[in-house]
């Protein structure tokens, strides 16, 4: 699989349908988004399916395995413009985003920049979609939380800290109550 460059990250690609003329699609360009504990393989059965008649895009977002692992831009406005870039890249047109997960909030988020360029979305999701405000709060404590971490012991304490405390105290996903 290739490595794509978009918004200054490289990024881990499956893609069928793109550049060859022996691919006509039949329906609208498909982007699939994974979450955060997923990578494109998590589509594997899907992509030979969609691609019998579609042009469908799968990436690894930045940071998973076989993308770069910058040492920043995972912020959700970051995430949305991988996917803008990603797409352009592609030459993409009114794709169905079909994402999972913290892919959702970027799959969301892209179709509210950019509404006239996406035919649909299918979101599969749970407290990233669910009251989606105290979502953000409580991860805007949690980012809170490892600024400090860094700022005291750097980024290797951050890597320690999550490593003991990510899922538990800091940066869980499923809701609390």
């Amino acid at each position: 699989m290739p490595l794509v460059t978009a918004n200054g990250c490289s990024f881990l690609c499956e893609a069928h349908g793109f550049g060859t003329a022996a691919v006509e699609p039949g329906g609208p360009d498909i982007v699939l988004i994974h979450g955060e504990i997923h990578g494109l393989e998590y589509w594997e059965h899907q992509m030979p399916a969609f691609a019998s008649k579609h042009r469908v895009l799968a990436y690894n977002r930045r940071g998973h395995a076989g993308s770069q692992m910058p040492d920043y831009g995972f912020s959700l406005v970051n995430q949305t413009r991988d996917l803008h870039a990603l797409i352009e890249r592609y030459g993409i047109r009114n794709p169905v985003i079909i994402a999972v997960a913290f892919g959702t909030t970027i799959a969301a988020q892209y179709a509210l920049e950019h509404p006239d360029q996406v035919r649909a979305l299918v979101l599969v999701a749970w407290s990233e979609m669910h009251d989606a405000m105290q979502y953000f709060h409580r991860w805007a404590g949690y980012n809170a939380t490892a600024v400090e971490i860094l700022e005291k012991h750097g980024r290797q304490g951050l890597i320690d800290y999550l490593k003991v405390e990510g899922g538990r105290s800091i940066y869980k996903v499923i809701p609390v109550d």
